[in-house]
């Protein structure tokens, strides 16, 4: 039985096929006789290993609570350092911790162009709305004219992605219209 000292992974945008094998419960026989795995990865791919067989009894041991993986990896594992686990945690405090729901929104784009594409944009609003992730908004009523029905909800969205103008229109629209239900965007 011999131990490899470290292998690359490369789970970037780009990987292909053969850097998929990672996901396979077969494969993993290989890095079982790693010391230390390097990886690169620019995704999100903790998900695909609660849904490995050999992976999936050990994390629901470690992680009983799903949503808490993330922040226990950032936190833990990767190290950052106080300063910016302060800032981490202030701009939480500030901008998710008081909010009734918590969006994510991270829009990735292989078009080059510092601005939005209308059709990337009509497909945000498509699903946000559909979805309901997201209160339809009043384009003809003021702002002024528009009382909340009820108590309204405090949303807190937070919008990822390489082109700010994404997240400007979103916050633009709520900025300059009411929504139709009184609900509060907080981005």
């Amino acid at each position: 039985h011999f131990k490899i000292k470290f292998l690359y992974l490369h789970l970037a945008y780009d990987y292909d096929d053969q850097d998929k094998l990672f996901f396979c419960d077969e494969e993993q026989s290989l890095i079982e006789k790693v010391h230390w795995l390097i990886m690169r990865t620019d995704n999100y791919f903790v998900p695909s290993l609660f849904l490995m067989p050999s992976f999936e009894q050990e994390l629901e041991k470690l992680f009983p609570e799903k949503e808490t993986v993330f922040h226990h990896l950032g936190r833990y594992r990767f190290h950052p350092s106080n300063h910016i686990w302060g800032m981490i945690t202030r701009y939480y405090q500030a901008y998710l911790a008081k909010a009734d729901e918590r969006i994510g929104i991270q829009v990735r784009t292989f078009e080059p162009g510092p601005n939005p594409f209308p059709h990337v944009m009509n497909q945000i609003y498509a699903c946000v709305f559909k979805e309901k992730l997201l209160p339809q908004v009043e384009r003809k009523k003021p702002i002024i004219d528009a009382a909340p029905s009820g108590m309204p909800k405090q949303k807190s969205v937070l919008f990822t992605s390489l082109t700010s103008g994404y997240s400007e229109n979103v916050r633009n629209m709520y900025w300059e219209n009411p929504t139709v239900n009184g609900d509060v965007e907080k981005k």
